[in-house]
């Protein structure tokens, strides 16, 4: 909620983001506290729980997946924490291949239907709050289809500097608009080694399609923008290309270089780079990947350190937050005091 707050006070403030429109909260489940809290703010909010989800096999699988990598990694914790650096390296294998041993171990014995019961569906419930949240929208398109002409997917971990009016001004075709990352997908990184795996996995279908190289980056599904219709059509793309093409084993493949979502949407555009749109930096800066050397943070505001310019979004993914001042202190307020604050509590 802390974040949330941020996100929206931003978003309308008339000395930024200046938004007039209507602001969606999209999710999985959400309290009647949080909901009356958001009706009384004027922001709508659309909760799907995505139900079919729990019906494939794969949510057994990323279940026991995530089960496995938090038993290795508690116990690596309690015996390794006096490593040197060196001896972290060789750590890091024996957690892989303790953790691809017992998966594959637990796989042959169809024990993810066992330990679904016990702790492999809690998992999946905040793996799919985590990572498949928007794929809420499309239970929400046949209401909103004719309503909209544009919008803005986002995450909540993000502040909003300039008016968001010059963003949707940017969009005048049927592309969907995003942001890269700063890094570029070259050996020694973590999405060139996710790739390289995807292509031995699935030679026929990923080895052509997959970007790598200097002038390859991330794509951050943080911030997506488009047409309504052109949303629609990709998150329909998304959900077809993580679920229905025979590739859903990425999301378990490997103990570190495992996909993510993120990852099936980078394939989208590597295979269709017709249909997206890059955002420049001045548009929007995810603060992870290196993202933090291109900008500084002055009274809390992030200027681009070359211009001086204030980008209109600026993300920060992966609690890359609490590395500013600022942001960090907004976030880090007592949650009771800040719960009194927003009438979600008294």
């Amino acid at each position: 909620m802390l974040q949330l707050k941020a996100f929206y006070e931003t978003l309308r403030s008339e000395r930024k983001g200046n938004f007039k429109g209507d602001i969606c909260i999209l999710s999985t489940s959400l309290t009647k506290p949080v909901q009356d809290f958001l009706s009384r703010d004027g922001i709508k909010y659309h909760i799907d729980p995505i139900e079919f989800l729990f019906s494939s096999s794969l949510a057994k699988k990323i279940g026991l997946f995530e089960h496995v990598r938090n038993v290795v990694n508690t116990a690596f914790q309690s015996t390794c924490h006096h490593l040197s650096p060196y001896s972290d390296i060789a750590a890091q294998r024996c957690k892989e291949v303790a953790a691809i041993s017992l998966f594959s171990r637990a796989i042959a014995n169809r024990e993810h239907t066992r330990i679904w019961q016990v702790t492999g569906k809690a998992l999946f419930e905040t793996y799919r709050n985590k990572h498949f949240s928007k794929l809420g929208i499309l239970s929400l398109f046949d209401s909103i289809r004719n309503d909209y002409d544009k919008i803005l997917l986002c995450d909540g971990d993000m502040i909003f500097q300039r008016p968001v009016s010059e963003l949707f001004e940017l969009v005048n075709d049927d592309r969907a608009y995003v942001g890269d990352e700063i890094n570029s997908i070259t050996p020694g990184t973590g999405i060139y080694r996710s790739n390289r795996l995807a292509a031995r996995l699935h030679p026929k279908k990923l080895s052509k399609d997959l970007s790598m190289g200097p002038n390859a980056h991330e794509l951050n599904v943080g911030v997506i923008l488009s047409r309504t219709n052109r949303m629609e059509q990709l998150m329909n793309e998304w959900k077809s290309i993580m679920f229905e093409n025979g590739i859903e084993d990425l999301f378990y493949a490997h103990p570190s270089d495992f996909w993510h979502e993120q990852d099936y949407m980078r394939l989208l555009r590597d295979m269709n780079p017709e249909k997206f749109c890059n955002l420049p930096t001045t548009s929007l800066m995810h603060l992870c990947n290196q993202g933090n050397t291109v900008l500084r943070e002055e009274n809390g505001l992030f200027k681009m350190k070359s211009n001086e310019v204030l980008p209109t979004i600026v993300h920060f993914p992966g609690a890359s937050w609490k590395n500013y001042h600022n942001i960090k202190s907004y976030y880090m307020k007592s949650i009771l005091t800040s719960l009194n604050g927003l009438g979600i509590y008294k």
